[in-house]
């Protein structure tokens, strides 16, 4: 049951990826306004958190049933370490990081919203092809 769950999780993290990624190049004054809500308050800061570490548990759990399983147990255990690091920071220090980073992400918006696209097509082939 666990893994269906989990599986379902990874398939929405896909998509969305995939959705973003569409959004940074179709529509990229969304995408920017998108990408500069995280960290920018304390609701939006515990939201993140919350949405990365249930990921990342979903791929680390979904990882076994699916195509390329160490990569993609890889990446869950990439957000489980990193939502962990951000969760012992207060959100302060995490929305003065975001300011200091986002905008320069910003800059190659096209980038990475194809980068998005392409993580998130990745994701759902894997799942597709999974056993």
């Amino acid at each position: 049951m666990i893994e269906h769950v989990a599986l379902a999780i990874a398939f929405a993290a896909g998509i969305h990826l995939a959705g973003l990624g569409l959004l940074c190049l179709a529509a990229p004054a969304r995408g920017r306004r998108f990408l500069t809500a995280f960290a920018s308050s304390r609701r939006w800061h515990v939201t993140e958190l919350a949405i990365r570490m249930v990921v990342g548990g979903a791929l680390v759990i979904a990882a076994p049933r699916v195509s390329f399983p160490a990569a993609l147990s890889v990446a869950g255990w990439t957000l489980i370490v990193t939502t962990t690091v951000l969760l012992a920071m207060p959100w302060r220090w995490h929305r003065r990081v975001a300011r200091a980073t986002v905008p320069h992400a910003l800059r190659v918006l096209p980038l990475l919203g194809l980068s998005s696209l392409v993580f998130g097509a990745v994701l759902l082939v894997a799942l597709a092809r999974g056993s």
